[in-house]
């Protein structure tokens, strides 16, 4: 049985949409074309010559980021002056990570743009409408097959040119883009909300365990001085012995290595209150966790603590973690050996005042995760609404 379509719309490639709108090839409204790498021989630099260039390490989905910007020479500047892109413009990815899609920010009009991207110039309609169009699931889905089913994927310019969107009319285009936009803004604010949390939270822990801020009892009286202790003479220290290969993503207990992913597994090692550090890898970011969990063999538990409390240890490592770059082995990988853990020395208040510690930059995390939530919840808002606007689900008023 076939679906009705309501007054109004029509069946096309792409689906149901409104009768007023069309359905076209992407190089009908924009004109794509590539990026340049410098010259063989010729090295970019940190030095600022005026004439910035754009890699795919500096982009993200939406934009560009300034902190590790590199500069073309100014001798080589003149020879790849065709490769330019402007703040009218937009870029796409075309190699390493496929479909980052992101606008130019006025500072770096002009800038020089990487053979891994293509600048996409629209000459029909709105910018910004194109840049959601291209960055929603409709086109995002087609990018991420290509990721998925090449060894080593390549967005080519004809597949590009031949993305096949809707068009709407050039005032609901313009309207469309603004309300997702004032809903990017208020995405960012609350990523810049929760970036100022963190800053805050990190130059509190600062204060705390250089002792440049310390507690008082409930009597106002200072705690006595902080002792020093070796990590192996207060915890229990532990390997795993699991792989990677052990893991999956439907277990019933959580499993942990060296990656970020969430991983899970169908046995257990491990039962208790715990700190996670991985034995090899470039962060050694700690992990907390109370549960049952299996362990990999080169990521190490610290369980069973004496005269500690597990939270503000996990505090002390995350702030401490640097003692680990001092005393990791390896060049390329850095490992971490059990000695070292054993040796780490570890600055303990007394039981109160670790109590303070941790429940005051528990506090503090509380509130971060809770902006964190909401950030998740606008952006699911966001994405329901782009999806319902873009195929004229929803309508726009046009005043």
């Amino acid at each position: 049985m076939s679906k009705q379509i309501p007054q109004g719309y029509k069946q096309t490639k792409l689906g149901i949409i409104p009768e007023d709108w069309e359905v076209v090839k992407l190089h009908k409204v924009a004109a794509i074309t590539g990026g340049k790498r410098i010259p063989k021989g010729e090295f970019l630099t940190t030095e600022h010559t005026g004439f910035p260039y754009i890699r795919v390490t500096d982009m993200y989905m939406g934009g560009v980021n300034f902190e590790s910007l590199l500069f073309v020479p100014k001798h080589v500047a003149p020879l790849i002056k065709n490769y330019r892109i402007t703040s009218n413009d937009l870029f796409i990815t075309v190699a390493g990570t496929l479909g980052i899609i992101g606008k130019i920010p006025n500072k770096l009009n002009n800038a020089n743009l990487t053979e891994n991207a293509n600048k996409i110039t629209v000459n029909y309609g709105s910018k910004n409408f194109i840049f959601f169009i291209l960055s929603s699931n409709l086109i995002q889905t087609k990018i991420k097959s290509v990721s998925t089913n090449n060894a080593q994927p390549k967005l080519a310019l004809e597949q590009i040119r031949n993305f096949i969107i809707p068009i709407p009319p050039i005032k609901e285009q313009e309207k469309i883009a603004e309300i997702l936009t004032t809903w990017d803004d208020a995405i960012a604010k609350q990523e810049q909300l929760i970036e100022q949390k963190q800053v805050f939270k990190k130059g509190l822990m600062q204060q705390i365990f250089s002792q440049k801020r310390r507690f008082k009892d409930d009597n106002g009286n200072d705690y006595p001085v902080w002792q020093e202790q070796r990590l192996g003479e207060i915890a229990d220290i532990s390997t795993g012995q699991s792989n990677r290969e052990d893991s999956s993503l439907i277990g019933k207990y959580t499993f942990f290595d060296r990656s970020q992913e969430i991983r899970t597994s169908d046995i257990y090692l491990f039962d208790g209150e715990a700190i996670i550090v991985a034995g090899e890898g470039q962060d050694f970011i700690p992990k907390y966790f109370i549960g049952k969990f299996d362990l990999h063999q080169r990521t190490y538990a610290i369980m069973n603590l004496k005269n500690l409390i597990t939270k503000y240890l996990f505090y002390y490592i995350y702030m401490n973690r640097g003692y680990f770059f001092t005393q990791a082995v390896g060049s390329t990988v850095k490992s971490l050996r059990l000695p070292l853990f054993q040796k780490m020395p570890v600055m303990l208040p007394i039981i109160p005042e670790q109590n303070k510690i941790a429940d005051f930059i528990t506090l503090i995390d509380d509130g971060i995760t809770k902006l964190s939530e909401e950030l998740e919840q606008l952006k699911l808002q966001k994405k329901c609404l782009m999806q319902k606007l873009l195929t004229g689900q929803v309508r726009v008023r046009i005043l």
